[in-house]
This record gives C-alpha cells, structure tokens and sequence, in this order.
C-alpha cells in the first residue's frame, strides 16, 4: 500500500471523528441543545471566575512583594510554576490510567477500526493520543484562563502564551503517554473491565495518598502571617534547584517565556517536540503488544464467551426440533 493509499483512510478516520464531536455538541434535539447550552455556558462561567481570581490573586501578590524587597519573585514564580507542572503531571498520569484502559480495549469502535486499511501502528497511535487528550480536557479547561492571565500581565503576549501551551503539551504528551503504558502492561496482567476497576482504585489510593501528603505538609501555616512570611522567605530567598525532569524543563520554559525571552518559546517548542516524538516512538514500538493484547483479552471476554454459548444453544435446539419432527413423521 502506497504512502497516498494509507493516508486517505486515515483522514478519513480522523475527519469522521471530528463530525462525532461536532454533532455531539450541537444535537439534534431540542431537550439535548438546552443541556449542552447549559454546559457550555457554565464552563464558560467558570472560566471567567478562575481567571477573574488569578488576577486578583496576583494583585495582591504584587502587593505583598512590594513590601518584602529581600524576595526574589523570580524564586517564587519558578517554584510556582513547577509545583504547577508537577501537580498537573501526577493528576494525568490517574487520569490516562483509567481512560487508557477504556478507549484501548474496551471502545466499542475497535472491532470496526482494526479491519480497516490502516496500519497498527498508525491506528495505535491515534488511540493514545486520543486517549491523552480525553485525560488531559480538564487540565486544558484550568490552564486556560490561568494562561491568559499571565499574558495579559507579561510583557510579550503572545510569545507567552504560546511557550506555556508548549510547555504544557510536553508534560500532558508525557505524563499521558506513561499512563497508557501503565494501562496496557495493567491489561497484559488482569482482563481489561478488571484493569478498568483495578485503574480507578489506583486512581482514587493515589488521590488519597496525594491529600495525605499535602495534609502532612500544614497548608494551615499560609494562614498564620509569621509561618507564611517564614516560607516566603525560604522560598523568595534561596535559588531553585537545577532542573531535571520535564516538569523542571517546562516551568524553566515557561518562567524564560514570561520575562519576555524568546529563549524560553525555543525551549518549549523543542520540549513539545521531543514529548512528541517520544510519543510516536513508544507508540510504534507497543502496536504488536497492544494488537495481541486485544485479541486476546476479546476471545477470553464474557460477550465472546456468551456468544458462543448462546451459538451451541440454538443448535442444540435445532437438532432437538430435527429430531422431533423426524419423529412425528415416523
């Protein structure tokens, strides 16, 4: 199959699926249009409210720094955004877990995707990345309104905004790419509605743990002004760490980024591209293990199962029916 051959199914694929998330948003019923106007509208809302909060937020941060000019808002600003980073990165990795699980082995449009003149390979890939994009929704709902604040107050826009979008794309390609990994070596283990069960219980044990630490770190001090002013100061006065993972690499980026280097949109844009190309290699090379994965996990699933019961069922009553008949005949 020429180069030209395999790409047509493809954007044919990938144009039908933007058509399903088309109708999906403007349906066809009266009583469904309300509900999705409803929705949109409050996600709008919330946006603004969040947007609406940073900037004051940061107003009063301006502020506050004003009045403590032995801080370094850069310290702060760094640490800020790695905490932001990091946090984003564990919630997708629960996050692609479980929808991992679902859209590459239990999706009903699998068994009418596979037949198709596609490669594995290419199709594996358009799943996970699918799969990443369904993890990382929320985190892109959040991060809007906060990117657009910090454009507003930076002094390059637009240079702005697309370095924190870069940045974030790398951690979401990465965070949700070892998710999905975690979610077909998972299947490998355990049937995939098992895996599914066992990755939402992961999910919530990890959530859990998440709270318990930040519960063991006395978020209550930021409320009493000597504990607060005693963490400023360990954080606004002692230079931040070397980078070394793609959180640090992407808050690094982005903090160039908002001092107006262009430095820090190059940074990010060869993060998003690394991430990326990473995604692609990891995705071509577990296509097999994916494709024998499925099969296996379809021929052992309880509606094959049934199937086939239901298949030796009739049968049976057919020949007892033959067998009856011949009788009366006699």
């Amino acid at each position: 199959m020429t180069a030209a051959g395999s790409g047509r199914p493809t954007a044919v694929f990938l144009t039908n699926a933007l058509r399903a998330f088309g109708r999906s948003l403007l349906p066809d019923e009266r009583r469904e249009r309300i509900a999705a106007s409803i929705a949109v509208s409050s996600a709008i809302g919330f946006a603004l409210l969040v947007g609406w909060g940073t900037s004051a937020l940061l107003a009063v941060t301006r502020t506050g720094l004003a009045q403590l000019p032995e801080l370094q808002p850069g310290f702060l600003l760094v640490h800020l955004l790695r905490a932001l980073y990091a946090g984003a990165a564990f919630l997708l990795l629960l996050g692609s877990l479980t929808s991992s699980v679902s859209l590459l082995f239990l999706s009903d449009d699998l068994p009418a995707l596979l037949p198709l003149p596609i490669s594995h390979r290419r199709l594996f890939l358009g799943l996970l990345l699918r799969s990443i994009g369904a993890a990382s929704a929320p985190t892109w709902f959040l991060a809007t309104p906060l990117v657009a604040v910090a454009a507003l107050h930076s002094p390059s826009p637009s240079l702005t905004v697309a370095a924190l979008s870069l940045s974030l794309l790398s951690v979401v390609l990465v965070a949700g790419g070892a998710g999905a990994i975690a979610a077909l070596l998972l299947v490998r283990i355990v049937p995939p509605r098992r895996a599914r069960l066992l990755a939402a219980t992961l999910s919530a044990v990890g959530l859990a743990g998440a709270l318990v630490g930040i519960r063991g770190a006395r978020p209550e001090r930021l409320f009493d002004p000597v504990q607060a002013l005693e963490i400023l100061r360990r954080l606004g006065m002692v230079p931040p760490s070397p980078s070394s993972g793609s959180a640090e690499w992407a808050a690094a980026a982005s903090y160039e980024a908002l001092s107006g280097s262009v430095s820090g949109l190059a940074a990010a844009a060869a993060l998003a591209a690394g991430a990326l190309v990473l995604v692609t290699i990891v995705a071509a090379s577990l296509a097999p293990l994916h494709l024998a994965t499925w099969r296996r996990s379809a021929e052992s699933s309880p509606d094959a199962a049934s199937g086939g019961d239901r298949r030796i069922v009739r049968s049976l009553g057919r020949e007892q029916i033959g067998r009856a008949s011949c009788r009366e005949r006699v």
